[in-house]
């Protein structure tokens, strides 16, 4: 199974472009925060994208998509979070072991402008727990901690500018799948 691991910050429009992709060119397209809902129903508070045990979170993630790939020779679409919010409102990077449990091919990410990721999660959820400033902060932190991970890992990292799915296309097939 070839599995390519797709972030970016709430709002800049991960699933979207995941799952248009992964209809049109026949991937399987699965989100994180799916697979840990699927493994304990409570591990992710409803109305907020604040998480309460990022490293237990992330063992039911590795233990669902284990399930999920067992027998299965596909291309899969993982959308997720290198780093998320903890419950101290700090932006706790996600280990690389957890990355390399999930057998990661290769890595995008997706950035756009923070002014318009807001527009775009104000329109979603309406008056929520994000500001310009908490957009830029994870903004930044996702872009090191995909550096890091890619080079600790000694994966490809792509870059993609939000909605543009020629060139989010484009950096999948520079991957060779």
């Amino acid at each position: 199974m070839v599995t390519v691991f797709v972030s970016g910050v709430h709002g800049v429009g991960k699933t979207t472009i995941c799952s248009k992709v992964a209809r049109e060119f026949g991937w399987r397209h699965e989100t994180a925060s799916g697979i840990i809902k699927r493994e304990k129903a409570s591990a992710i508070l409803d109305n907020s994208k604040v998480v309460q045990d990022v490293n237990g979170n992330q063992r039911l993630l590795v233990r669902g998509l284990s399930k999920i790939a067992s027998g299965l020779d596909v291309k899969m679409i993982l959308d997720g979070h290198f780093t998320l919010k903890n419950k101290e409102g700090d932006y706790e990077s996600v280990d690389q072991s957890v990355f390399a449990a999930l057998n990661i091919d290769a890595f995008i990410l997706i950035i756009d402008e923070p002014q318009a990721i807001l527009r775009r999660i104000n329109d979603r959820d309406g008056n929520s727990e994000h500001s310009i400033l908490s957009v830029i902060k994870h903004q930044e932190a996702e872009l090191s901690h995909a550096r890091n991970l890619a080079v600790g890992l000694s994966k490809p990292l792509k870059i993609v500018e939000a909605l543009n799915d020629a060139d989010f296309l484009k950096k999948l097939k520079e991957f060779g799948y």
